[in-house]
This record gives C-alpha cells, structure tokens and sequence, in this order.
C-alpha cells in the first residue's frame, strides 16, 4: 500500500528545499484547502509561486499536482462518516427534533 500525500510529507519533509517545505508545511496544515483550493490560489495562501505546488507534488512522488489534490481528497478524514451520510443524519436528527429550545437557547447563550 502506498503512503497518502501527508505521511509522504512527514517522512521527507527534512530531504525537500526551503521552498518545497514552504509548500508541504502550508500543505500539511490546511489539508481542506489542498483538496478544494485551485493549484494558483494555494500557491498565493503558501506565498509560493504556482510552479512550485506542482514541484512539491512530484517530488513526494506524485504524477502530477492533480494526482496529489485527489489523494488528499481520498485520505483526509471529514469525522466518523463521508457528506452523504453525515448530512442524512443530520437531517434525521431535525425532523426528530432532538434539538429543543432550551437546548439551542443554551448554546445561543454560550456562544455570546
């Protein structure tokens, strides 16, 4: 099995150029915004120029910086479930009305 784009970073993120590190740490710390995020706008949010996000995909082994966005998108955990069956549970716990008013006022409260 190969390692997903985050375990390859931590293991050779001492072997990468100041720039690729630049890159992996950005990388590493927003992993939302690696899967979502245009190749362009990643670079400008890891103050690196765009060739460089390309760079840092295929010196962690990667085909391509598209290769690279997937595995992130295949390996990063969204909580205990994928979007689909998180939001039918959330919609099932609305139609339950399991959130009553007390409890929202509550959490109104302390989020003031």
């Amino acid at each position: 099995m190969t390692r997903n784009a985050l375990a390859r970073i931590g293991t050779q993120f001492d072997d990468l150029s100041n720039a690729l590190q630049k890159a992996a740490r950005w990388a590493a710390d927003h992993p939302a915004d690696v899967c979502f995020l245009s190749l362009r706008e990643q670079a400008k949010r890891a103050n690196v120029v765009p060739p460089t996000m390309s760079r840092l995909a295929k010196a962690l082994g990667f085909d391509s910086f598209r290769a690279f966005q997937d595995d992130f998108r295949d390996h990063i955990a969204w909580g205990s479930a994928n979007f689909a069956s998180r939001a039918r549970r959330l919609q099932r716990r609305a139609r339950s009305g399991s959130a009553d008013g007390a409890t929202l006022e509550h959490l109104q409260a302390s989020n003031v």
